[in-house]
């Protein structure tokens, strides 16, 4: 892809009243919560996909939900293993050509899984679906973005639990209404985030931390990472587990050791974690209100459960992207 068509920035915002009234609505649906057979099979085939991102305002404060994209990397098992040390389940939003190219392939995926974490969709080719890139995708190709990367890791899922992740969390009506008219329309999502979207002064972005332009430290970053999470109090976590400041050089440091640097910080400050699918106004969308046994075993989460809700971020290269 080409350098200059990825260096993008996103606006897209999500208001907390739009995200609270869908929230409300998706706990109010009758039949997801059900564990009648017939039920189930008909809300899985029920359109999940929303014209409103989710991103976590249903949560209790102080509770996260983290998130990786564009993965998996050098570094992925690694940070699956790490995060299952800390008691952390979390959501690896799959990029299909980062799997291609991984060398253990589906093998990375289920190691994943084995640690307690969900695998999710976040398309082929890292392509916005909704800007002109110099010309809009077409219909067709919106669903083969979603439906190659399915392709993939649907032997994996379990349960039905289905969640994706546009790239830059670009979404409008169209792509859902395309989506809708097939198979991929199982998908739960678009599943955005509160937190890591967008670098500033008490806000983050570990795509740009690791930016020449704009270049932190991993401990500068993580600072970034626990400031705007204390803002906003809750949500779904943005980052991206492949990255690093050299990318040659996956010791060079990058979000997997920032995660290090954080989680014990935040569990400090009295924070609890769940997985992405355990988010209440997600969670109330999938077949039987999945979560906790959705293709992954539980792990015991350490830390007992005791405003900022935009969403959007900024691709700072050709390597780098949410």
């Amino acid at each position: 892809m080409d350098s200059s068509s990825r260096i993008r920035r996103h606006s897209g915002a999500t208001a907390i009243a739009s995200a609270l009234v869908l929230a409300t609505l998706a706990l109010a649906q009758p039949g997801c919560q059900s564990k009648d057979a017939a039920t189930e099979k008909s809300c899985a085939e029920a359109q999940a996909l929303s014209k409103v991102g989710f991103t976590g305002t249903s949560l209790p404060l102080k509770t996260l939900a983290l998130t990786f994209d564009d993965g998996p990397g050098a570094r992925t098992i690694e940070l699956s293993k790490y995060l299952k040390a800390e008691g952390i389940r979390a959501g690896f939003f799959v990029w299909g050509q980062a799997l291609q190219n991984d060398g253990a392939g589906t093998s990375t995926l289920q190691a994943l899984i084995d640690d307690g974490h969900l695998i999710a969709n976040h398309t082929e080719h890292h392509l916005s679906l909704t800007a002109n890139q110099p010309t809009p995708l077409t219909e067709a190709q919106v669903v083969d973005e979603l439906t190659e990367v399915d392709t993939m890791i649907a032997p994996l899922i379990k349960n039905n639990v289905w969640l994706f992740r546009p790239p830059y969390g670009d979404w409008d009506d169209r792509t859902v209404a395309t989506l809708d008219k097939t198979p991929m329309k199982k998908y739960v999502g678009p599943i955005l985030w509160s937190v890591g979207g967008t670098m500033g002064t008490n806000r983050a972005a570990d795509t740009e931390c690791w930016k020449a332009a704009t270049l932190k430290t991993v401990k500068e970053c993580g600072d970034l990472y626990v400031k705007e999470i204390d803002n906003v109090g809750k949500g779904i976590v943005l980052m991206h587990d492949p990255y690093f400041i050299d990318m040659n050089n996956p010791d060079s440091g990058g979000t997997y050791q920032m995660v290090q640097y954080i989680v014990p910080i935040l569990k400090a400050k009295g924070y609890s974690f769940v997985r992405v699918d355990e988010v209440p106004e997600i969670k109330a969308l999938l077949p039987g209100g999945a979560g906790a046994d959705a293709g992954a075993p539980a792990a015991p989460v350490e830390e007992p459960a005791p405003g900022d809700t935009t969403s959007g971020g900024t691709d700072p290269g050709s390597t780098l992207c949410p």
